[in-house]
């Protein structure tokens, strides 16, 4: 076997190949004799002194030769030891193990780099002592390897080699310097100060493995980066990553040396933009008004940079940071793209911003006010926001009683009911209008709503009063939806209102949620005379307000053999929009049945998925392994499954593209609904993170094995929100990710970071960076990722 092999699954790295051996390459004999001399020499006589000679030098070729085979069988068998570690060990720690008490005895220096960049790669604390004694090694590779091995395992682990690597650091050999004084700087060693502030300057630590200019910042302080030999040096690149360090501090510190840097730059010939592009980055971090003169400086002078440094703030600054720079702001082109940046964001933070533009003169700036303040759910946006939705333009006045609606701010009614009453000038809103009334919870305007359900707008008007749960119109509701004695199982144009009155109605006691409407929603689904579609619509309304006890009703029917196949097709949309762990169990058997029909096997798996119930993963888990239900049990495991299931899930899709294309199609298609669930009760029983572990496993997938269809979908989901019973705005998706982004379950916050960088939410990643505590490291990380994908991958 290749001693370079891997351990199987263990994730080290492959070995470099083993160097050529020249051992048995042919000897230099000379030129070949002619005939002439090969004569010549024929009858010729040694002499015995030569014959003695002749014995001493082939004794001591053959001790020399001797000693080369031996020291050529030992190099040649130096991996076999680190082989034995590959191909033996356990697992990775006791891999580790081994690998320590080699390191020692080895003395060849590609292993002893190998050993140490294992050592390094793992963050290997237990191995700091024997890295520490390769420091003092005559090889300046060797000791670039521990240093890099130090600086990777990082600090509090490695700060026993402070003094040692200090105590190198004076005869450090030139190769190894830059690796010596970066793993100072990374064990936050201010003694070495001067050390790195000299390689920094020489632009040698920039090419050292995992290179941070935060370290740099946080080793030396804006101050000792504040010389303007830094400023003002010659190489872009020092120059570059002295204002990206300064940026890291994030503190009013910098203002000034990045503002002489920002002077010192554009009095050069050629201003370097991405040294521009830093320094902007780094006045917006720091918050601090006094920015906007130099970062104004740069936008005056190179105008051509002003997409660039925009683009820049916008990816790296914060809300607060935005807020500063727009306060010394006076191009109207430049005031709009920051507001609509400080709207974007997200941030909480900004409100007070948002809400101080919310009255100005120029309708952009107002408009982009006005939608971030209600996106914040911060009711001073309600004036403008009715403003605007009475404005000529119509698609901005659609999306402000839009942005009304997901607010639900109850001083927003009087100024709706105003709209709705002029009926001449607002006809082609008043669906809108009537929609954003619901969620204002004003109880006075329930009965200016209910008038509309005698007038076109029958279907917005019945989900509006849903909304506003107005119990006065909740049994009105019920007394429409009977089909009394008209025979609807055929659509005719003379049936046409009443369909639309009755759909209205039976979709608005869905989103009441109230269980109370299950018989009477029974009855439209089991009776042969009505429409079908509506029969349909009432599985789905029943599903919206099932209970428990509901949904055993639901199936005892699926299992009654007297009733018909057509009626039990439309409890089908029963069973998974309220799903619960009580009869999840009782859906497993449903799904193992063979006598099952395909469509109630779909839409129970798709129950047992949103109940997203661990005691289950287990069956779960045998059901994907069974042929017969394979394709159920992806179902499940991609709406709330294990990790382990989603592993196995992954494996099952490598072999067998039917089930991909099975799940791909059921997952896209957004017509039925089925994957798009997103309540609050999804997220209460965990169901949401179930859901989003498994997808970012597919996702990341093994090789070309990955199936990032799943994510995505589920991404675009969280940003569009659920429009039903118990559904989820924007915003309030956003609001839970952001606490589970800052709470104290680790895996859960690197989590929570992922889902917002795929939401584009930098505004509320940056926030978590800012304000430091619990998720501000996994939003830091996330960020710089965002920001350099290359390096990312």
């Amino acid at each position: 076997m290749d001693p370079n092999t891997n351990l199987q699954d263990d994730g080290h790295d492959d070995l470099p190949d083993l160097p050529g051996d020249d051992a048995f390459a042919a000897a230099d004999l000379g030129p070949p004799l002619g005939d002439d001399d090969a004569l010549a020499k024929m009858g010729s006589r040694t002499p015995i002194w030569g014959w003695a000679v002749l014995l001493v030098l082939i004794l001591g070729v053959g001790g020399v030769g001797v000693v080369w085979w031996q020291q050529n069988e030992a190099y040649n068998a130096r991996w076999m030891a680190y082989q034995d570690a590959q191909e033996n060990a356990s697992d990775r720690e006791d891999f580790l193990q081994r690998i320590r008490g080699m390191l020692p005895d080895t003395k060849y220096e590609d292993v002893k780099i190998r050993i140490l960049q294992k050592m390094a790669e793992y963050e290997d604390a237990e191995s700091v002592p024997v890295i520490i004694d390769q420091l003092d090694s005559e090889v300046p590779t060797v000791v670039t390897a521990a240093a890099r091995a130090l600086a990777a395992i990082g600090s509090p682990e490695a700060d026993p080699a402070k003094p040692r690597l200090l105590a190198v650091l004076p005869n450090a050999p030139t190769g190894a310097r830059a690796a010596v004084v970066w793993a100072l700087a990374v064990l936050g060693e201010s003694a070495a100060a001067d050390a790195i502030i000299e390689e920094f300057s020489s632009g040698r630590l920039q090419g050292q493995p995992g290179f941070d200019p935060r370290v740099i910042s946080d080793v030396l302080g804006p101050e000792r980066l504040s010389s303007n030999d830094l400023l003002n040096h010659e190489e872009t690149s020092v120059r570059t990553l002295t204002a990206a360090a300064l940026a890291e501090t994030g503190s009013p510190d910098v203002i000034d040396p990045l503002s002489r840097m920002t002077d010192f730059e554009l009095g050069r010939e050629e201003p370097d933009e991405n040294v521009l592009r830093s320094i902007a980055s780094g006045l917006g971090r720091a918050g601090d008004p006094r920015a906007g003169g130099p970062l104004f400086r740069i936008l005056e002078n190179q105008p051509r940079m002003r997409t660039a440094v925009l683009e820049s703030l916008r990816k790296t600054v914060g809300a607060p940071g935005i807020a500063a720079l727009l306060a010394g702001a006076e191009d109207i082109e430049i005031r709009r793209e920051l507001v609509a940046m400080i709207g974007d964001s997200h941030d909480p933070r900004a409100a007070d911003t948002l809400a101080e533009y919310v009255s100005d003169e120029d309708e952009e700036i107002k408009q982009s006010a006005a939608f971030g303040l209600a996106e914040l759910g911060d009711a001073r946006a309600v004036p403008a926001l009715i403003e605007l939705a009475e404005g000529l333009d119509l698609t901005v006045a659609r999306e402000a009683l839009s942005k009304l609606q997901r607010l639900g701010a109850e001083n927003a009614a009087d100024g709706l009911v105003a709209m709705l009453e002029n009926e001449e000038r607002y006809l082609a809103r008043r669906a809108n209008i009537l929609r954003a009334l619901g969620t204002t919870g004003a109880t006075h305007v329930g009965a200016v709503i209910e008038r509309r359900l005698d007038g076109d707008d029958v279907a917005s008007a019945a989900a509006a009063l849903a909304d506003l749960d107005y119990d006065p119109a909740y049994d009105r509701l019920l007394r429409m939806i009977p089909r009394g004695d008209t025979d609807f199982s055929q659509p005719s144009v003379a049936n046409e209102v009443p369909f639309m009155n009755r759909t209205a109605a039976v979709r608005a006691l869905g989103r009441y949620g109230r269980p109370d409407a299950a018989e009477a929603l029974m009855e439209i689904i089991e009776d042969p005379l009505d429409d079908r579609r509506l029969r349909q619509d009432a599985g789905l309304a029943l599903g919206a307000i099932a209970t428990p006890e509901v949904l055993a009703q639901v199936l005892e029917k699926l299992r009654d053999p007297e009733l018909d196949e057509v009626a039990k097709r439309y409890y089908v949309g029963t069973l998974w929009q309220n799903p619960s762990r009580d009869v999840a169990a009782d859906l497993m058997e449903l799904v193992a049945s063979a006598d099952t029909p395909p469509d109630v096997k779909r839409a129970a798996s798709l129950a047992v998925g949103y109940a997203a119930d661990p005691s289950l993963d287990q069956r779960v888990a045998q059901m994907l392994a069974n042929e017969g239900t394979q394709r159920e049990a992806a179902f499940m495991i991609v709406l709330g499954g294990s990790p382990e299931n989603a592993r196995a899930l992954l494996e099952a899709l490598a072999g067998n593209p039917e089930l991909q294309q099975v799940l791909l199609f059921s997952i896209r298609d957004d017509e039925s609904n089925a994957f798009n669930l997103i309540t609050g009760g999804n997220f209460e029983s965990g169901e949401v993170w179930r859901r989003l572990r498994v997808a970012h496993i597919l996702n990341r997938g093994e090789g070309d094995n990955r199936h990032g269809y799943v994510w995505n979908h589920l991404i675009q989901r969280l940003k569009s929100g659920w429009d039903g019973h118990d559904g989820m705005t924007p915003r309030q998706i956003r609001e839970r990710i952001w606490n589970a982004l800052r709470g104290d379950d680790a895996e859960l916050r690197t989590l929570a970071a992922q889902v917002l960088a795929s939401m584009d939410e930098r505004g509320l990643l940056m926030a978590a960076r800012d304000q430091g505590g619990p998720g501000s490291d996994e939003a830091r990380d996330k960020l710089r990722e965002l920001n350099n994908p290359e390096a990312a991958q």
